[in-house]
């Protein structure tokens, strides 16, 4: 092939062609990847260990009819509001994997497992359709016709609406109980204390308030200081405070654990 020659009858340098480098390939299954997401509302659904159980044994048992396979890290269950998008770590995970195509199928109980604002539920099934996920719904059939997604949009109002009416409620009655001077009947127990649900007052737990009296002997009559009072809780095998009030919760926290959760329970500042 002749060399070019420019106007001035200097050889042209020859210049290869640009070539795009090849766009990276998605991962290729030989058969659909499903992950699985399974979500309740508080912890007390979680508590009880049937709700997220359930939901789970249900989407695995579509997914396998399915003919999908199954990963273990791509089955997320976890305990949120459906009215929160950006704050759910799970969620958050399953929408990463989602986007870097490590499942080709997502699979949920019911619509609103993802979402109930219709906004957040439009993000997800939005960022599912773009990177060639399919979502299928173990309940019930996935409209996406303009219809369906009208409906969706509607169901999805209505729920927010219920949520808040729910919450009004809530607050309506905390309200009224202390405009009756009673305490309110939810979050954690105070160390040393229990509720009287009925009556709206808070007794004394002799059990832990022998080791409250205990503390402030150690502190004001023989000076320990507050590492020297937690080694010696951890010596004793006082139990921790715990969220459930079982036996059994209270004493599988590890031992450097206990000590200085009692300890902290006594010096943190806690609502009436």
């Amino acid at each position: 092939m002749p060399k070019a020659i420019l106007a001035n009858g200097t050889p042209a340098q020859q210049v290869s062609p640009q070539t795009t480098p090849p766009k990276k390939a998605k991962p290729h299954h030989e058969r659909p990847l499903a992950a699985l997401y399974c979500r309740v509302s508080t912890a007390g659904q979680e508590e009880d260990g049937t709700s997220l159980d359930t939901q789970e044994a249900r989407c695995r048992h579509y997914a396998t009819a399915q003919g999908y396979l199954l990963d273990e890290a791509h089955v997320y269950r976890e305990v949120y509001t459906g009215t929160e998008l950006w704050e759910r770590p799970k969620l958050t995970a399953l929408r990463e994997a989602i986007r870097q195509g490590s499942v080709t199928h997502l699979v949920a109980y019911a619509i609103d497992r993802l979402s109930r604002d219709p906004v957040h539920l439009g993000v997800v099934l939005s960022e599912a359709e773009h990177h060639g996920v399919i979502v299928e719904l173990v309940s019930e059939p996935l409209d996406h016709s303009p219809e369906g997604q009208l409906i969706r949009f509607v169901r999805g109002y209505a729920a927010r609406i219920e949520v808040e009416k729910i919450r009004e409620r809530a607050l309506r009655g905390k309200r009224a109980r202390m405009q009756n001077g009673k305490i309110h009947n939810f979050g954690t127990e105070l160390y040393g204390y229990r509720r009287d649900k009925d009556r709206g007052v808070r007794e004394v737990y002799e059990p832990e308030a022998a080791i409250v009296r205990a503390l402030f002997h150690w502190y004001a009559e023989e000076k320990l200081r507050v590492r020297s009072i937690v080694k010696r809780l951890n010596e004793q095998e006082v139990p921790p405070p715990s969220a459930k009030g079982s036996p059994k919760s209270r004493t599988d926290a590890p031992a450097g654990v206990k000590g200085k959760s009692i300890v902290s329970s006594e010096t943190q500042p806690t609502k009436a």
